[in-house]
């Protein structure tokens, strides 16, 4: 997980690792130069759950950091297969995911997650499917071509799960506009890099 400058929204960040917690042993956090006190919050969370954080400053974007910090667990020597979960901090999993995912056999290497993203409280996107649940070395995670695509599957053994993950990105009209206004930029700067 990525975050930056979660105390904004800071019920909904704890409600996100107290869902999450019910599916996984560890957090891996990577605090993205916040300039609030966010860094105090992640601390006081280490006594309830098991986190392992890191601080950085300021350097690329939530995707590039996404990538850096996915091949650093994978550069881990695990001694068994090892699944994690790319969760923003504003991705909610309700009880029916929990569910869901602690009745998997795991047999498949990666999961697709249908995530339904919210303008406030209304569902503005509901197809689509990130392959969020995976074995580490099934995927790889890097900012590509495309601005926003981060994932590369290697592997043939996928499943899509029926329950959904709760994307509250978009707090205003004003907040999507502007991120929309960014991912636009960036997308344009990435299509004019490739055609320089």
């Amino acid at each position: 997980m990525v975050v930056r400058n979660i105390l904004k929204r800071e019920k909904l960040f704890r409600d996100v690792i107290s869902q999450a917690s019910q599916i996984s042993k560890s957090f891996y956090i990577v605090d993205h130069g916040s300039n609030d006190w966010s860094k105090e919050l992640l601390e006081s969370f280490k006594s309830i759950f098991s986190l392992e954080l890191i601080f950085e400053e300021f350097k690329g974007t939530m995707d590039e950091m996404k990538g850096k910090h996915y091949q650093i667990l994978k550069s881990r020597n695990y001694p068994q297969k090892q699944y994690i979960f790319i969760l923003d901090w504003d991705e909610y999993i309700d009880d029916m995911l929990i569910g869901e995912i602690n009745k998997l056999d795991f047999s498949s290497d990666v999961y697709f997650i249908n995530r339904h993203t919210y303008l406030i409280d209304e569902v503005i996107d509901r197809r689509s499917y990130l392959p969020l649940l995976f074995e580490i070395n099934s995927v790889q995670i890097a900012p590509q071509d495309t601005f926003h695509k981060l994932y590369t599957i290697n592997s043939k053994k996928t499943t899509r799960l029926q329950s959904v993950l709760h994307h509250y990105s978009y707090e205003s009209v004003k907040d999507m506009v502007d991120k929309n206004l960014f991912y636009a930029k960036e997308e344009a700067n990435s299509l004019f890099k490739q055609n320089a």
